[in-house]
């Protein structure tokens, strides 16, 4: 976290105050420690929010990906199949061949590999 924070305009307080906002829901999808500290870098850093809205914005989001993946919907109708399918296009796919949801390291790699080809319609 140190060099973390030293390479960008992100403290190693606020990365650890981000952190500590997410990493129980983290580690449970499978957002390894090293992806979890990377996120609310790159997103404090970038858009220079506090900790604690950066770590509270990135609990929201993944506990609702973990509701989905518990088979929950979401108020707007939301289900896991309609992000499965919209990233299927950018061919990223979120759940394994035995219909599992892949661990979150594994699909944010898959988007990496596709970031800079995806647009609005994908």
């Amino acid at each position: 976290m140190t060099k973390l924070g030293a390479d960008t305009a992100a403290s190693t307080e606020e990365i650890a105050g981000g952190l500590e906002k997410f990493a129980g829901i983290a580690d449970t999808i499978g957002l390894s420690f090293e992806y979890a500290t990377s996120a609310v870098t790159t997103i404090v850093d970038r858009t220079r929010q506090s900790e604690d809205v950066v770590g509270t914005a990135l609990k929201t989001m993944f506990s609702r990906f973990e509701g989905l993946k518990l088979g929950e919907t979401l108020d707007d109708g939301t289900d896991l199949n309609k992000y499965s399918e919209a990233l299927a296009k950018a061919n990223v796919y979120i759940k394994d061949t035995n219909g599992e949801l892949r661990d979150m390291d594994d699909i944010m790699d898959d988007i990496g590999e596709v970031w800079e080809k995806l647009d609005r319609d994908q």
